[in-house]
């Protein structure tokens, strides 16, 4: 039989823990909603969960019956469609969200698609939902009716109460500068839109007048169809989510994107009489929700103000880009919300012919930026004049998803454009700890922010809860071992959430080898997967991907039933899910083996082609019978096992055979018998189909078709032969001596 070969495959996923950078996950729970894209399109909505391989959950909406189960698979990152509405009537309640949850901590992008009308948005967790909002949003085509500024409230708790100020008059009958008020249960939505075109909602706020435990909203804002700038040719769907006002941070960057060399950027205040300086220059001052605006910028911009001020920028529309382009909406994350790490997926549409990732990052640090593992190598490398400690740089991406890494903070926006179509959404801000969560680092400086809405965090150890460690909204510790940190209000009923519990892991190193003992798998036959953890430190989670089923087998290895060939990728992770090393072991499935046949020439028996055989004997194997070929001497069973060129073995049907080398079923009634004068005889109960003389070296002699009860056949050659009868129901064999 062929010999089965051991193989071991190394897919090395992520380096093993002495270079992981501590995973930049956002929360486990989100809502998301889509406000209106371009009238008369067709629209479908995507939602992007990305992740630790392995994590499980799911996107929901009640309202429309959706509840799918989804489970990230060695990408990274799961992609969904879900079937949702793409509009409802303005200034109305109506059920346009889904709630997306995990099991683990992840990051979620969602995109409004429409054909040369799309963009896509990050969307914040729960966790970083708030209840006190001012949005940007942008003007909607002036030539054309209804293509306006608009905006959506989500709530995320029942008997919310919701206050809206527009700054421009409403689709519904509301008016500028005059509030209104709406009730929101959990995962409603309330959808506004500017009566004219010609208006902008930005600087609208959205805010809740009962904050009770947990009463956060959800604000997205944007347009249906926006020109960017409102002089330009051709308008896009705009699409963002707004972080709460006391989230907006006082230092910025704003840079080109996507290869495109024209972009423009906004500043929103959120306090009157705010100082801007851009790129060092001091600028005139801005009051509270009143947008400042600066078009046709070919290079990156530090922004800084005094208050707390919001920061957008927009790819440009066709012909006033430079390149194929249409416009898109992104806020940029503050520096203090900046990121070292991040999973991603890029738009997918056959009019995009671009996909970057623009970084901002440390002039320094920009050697140690990996992109999907590797080295990054960046398209374009631009310093910015007035941040000199400060470099822009722009990577290419494929299609798909990524993870991107550096060794200090950076800003990504990630960006795509074609001819009229483009996207755009930031990999931060930063996400807070959330309640009870688990946070895994390397040894070294870790930063807590207290979660929203709380009036002054006191932090401490869950050892110690009355010693206080620190008082603020952010405490930074030096983490050198496993510590539990809480965070609570001095002001008890004030924060959503309570008491914060974050539990800091610093894993140890470990490598890990995944193989599968058998390189080919033979189906029904069971793969066994092998793990060795070095060291081999209790209490490690196990978890494969695709999940294997049935799946037996003690924590370091497994019996897995193999349908199709997979790379079956292993997360080795602290049962709190700090994830330490990744691998991955290779399956080959081969086809089913092709039953053998057996067929019949004389005394002997022959089988279908092979690359070995083994012989049986009423089920018995019989010794050195190992050739395509058997003579059998015993009347029974014969069967043959064969294995093909994959190692894979088959058995055939039953072949029974009469010692004189020929089947026979004793049941029909032949009389047979040669007459001296050269003629056999041949006489039945049933009609013949056939008749067949076999000599004693095996050779077919005479073939006949009678088709009656009777015959009598010539047979000249003498010795002793063998007379093959065929009728319905079977074959009879009679031996016959002609004498000489």
């Amino acid at each position: 039989m062929k010999q089965i070969h051991r193989a071991i495959l190394w897919l090395l996923l992520f380096a093993s823990f002495t270079g992981l950078k501590a995973q930049t996950f956002d929360g486990d729970r989100f809502w998301i909603g889509f406000m209106q894209n371009y009238d008369g399109l067709l629209v479908a909505h995507r939602v992007d969960v990305c992740g630790p391989v392995g994590t499980k959950g799911t996107i929901r909406s009640s309202a429309y019956g959706i509840n799918e189960s989804y489970i990230i698979g060695p990408s990274g990152c799961h992609t969904s469609f879900p079937p949702i509405p793409a509009s409802q009537t303005s200034e109305s309640v109506g059920q346009l969200s889904l709630e997306v949850e995990a099991d683990r901590s992840v990051t979620v992008y969602a995109g409004s698609m429409a054909s040369s009308s799309w963009d896509m948005v990050r969307v914040l967790p729960e966790s970083q939902l708030g209840t006190d909002h001012l949005v940007m949003a942008y003007n909607g085509v002036t030539s054309l009716n209804g293509l306006c500024s608009e905006l959506l409230v989500i709530g995320t708790e029942d008997s919310t109460l919701v206050e809206i100020t527009p700054t421009a008059n409403t689709v519904g009958g509301e008016f500028f500068g005059s509030p209104f008020t709406t009730w929101l249960g959990r995962g409603e939505t309330f959808l506004v839109k500017a009566l004219s075109s010609n208006d902008d909602l930005s600087g609208s706020r959205v805010r809740v007048l009962n904050p009770g435990p947990c009463r956060r909203i959800a604000v997205l804002a944007g347009s249906i169809c926006s020109k960017v700038p409102i002089s330009c040719n051709a308008c896009d769907h705009l699409f963002e989510q707004m972080p709460p006002v006391n989230a907006w941070g006082t230092s910025h960057t704003v840079m080109p994107m996507a290869g495109s060399p024209l972009y423009t950027y906004r500043v929103l205040a959120s306090e009157d009489s705010t100082q801007l300086w851009i790129d060092g220059v001091v600028q005139p001052i801005i009051m509270t929700g009143q947008p400042r605006e600066w078009n046709d910028q070919a290079q990156a911009h530090c922004i800084a103000s005094d208050k707390p001020v919001l920061v957008a920028q927009y790819l440009q529309g066709q012909g006033c880009s430079g390149v194929d382009s249409d416009p898109s909406f992104v806020l940029s994350p503050s520096d203090q919300q900046q990121i070292t790490s991040g999973s991603f997926i890029t738009g997918i549409s056959a009019q995009l012919v671009m996909h970057t990732l623009e970084l901002v990052i440390d002039s320094g640090a920009a050697s140690t930026i990996l992109l999907d593992g590797d080295t990054a190598q960046p398209l374009m490398v631009g310093p910015l004049a007035s941040c000199p400690d400060r470099v822009h740089l722009s990577l290419a991406l494929y299609t798909g998803a990524h993870r991107i890494e550096a060794q200090a903070p950076f800003t990504a926006i990630v960006a795509g454009r074609g001819p009229f179509e483009s996207y755009a959404y930031a990999l931060g801000p930063a996400s807070q700890a959330n309640l009870d969560s688990t946070i895994c680092t390397p040894p070294g400086p870790v930063t807590l922010t207290a979660p929203n809405g709380m009036s002054l965090p006191i932090w401490s150890s869950a050892t110690a809860p009355y010693d206080t460690l620190a008082t603020g909204p952010s405490y930074t510790l030096q983490a050198d071992s496993n510590v539990v940190i809480t965070v609570r209000d001095t002001l008890a009923g004030t924060s959503c959430d309570g008491t914060g519990l974050y539990r800091i892991e610093v894993p140890g190193s470990i490598s890990v080898d995944a193989y599968a003992m058998q390189s080919t798998v033979c189906p029904p036959v069971p793969a066994y997967l092998v793990v060795d953890v070095q060291p081999a430190t209790a209490g490690l989670v196990l978890e494969w991907s695709p999940e294997p089923l049935p799946g037996t087998g003690p924590s370091d290895s497994l019996f897995i039933y193999a349908i199709t060939s997979t790379n079956y990728q292993l997360t080795v992770m602290t049962s709190s899910g700090c994830i330490m090393a990744t691998d991955a072991a290779a399956v080959f499935v081969a086809p089913a083996p092709t039953i053998p046949v057996i067929t019949q020439q004389a005394d002997t028996l022959y089988c279908s082609p092979a690359s070995s055989y083994t012989w049986f004997f009423n089920g018995v194997p019989i010794p050195g019978a190992d050739q395509a070929f058997l003579a059998p001497t015993s009347t029974g069973i014969y069967s043959v096992g064969i294995v093909d060129a994959n190692g894979c073995a088959a058995l055939s049907d039953d072949f029974p055979f009469t010692q004189n080398g020929l089947r026979e079923q004793a049941a029909l009634h032949v009389h047979c018998w040669h007459d001296g004068a050269g003629l056999v005889h041949l006489t039945t109960d049933r009609p013949m189909e056939y008749v067949r003389i076999w000599n004693a070296l095996g050779q077919l002699e005479v073939e006949s078709a009678p088709r009656a009860q009777r015959a009598s056949i010539p047979l000249g050659s003498t010795g002793v032969h063998l007379v093959e009868v065929g009728i319905a129901g079977g074959t009879v064999v009679q031996r016959v001596l002609v004498a000489p």
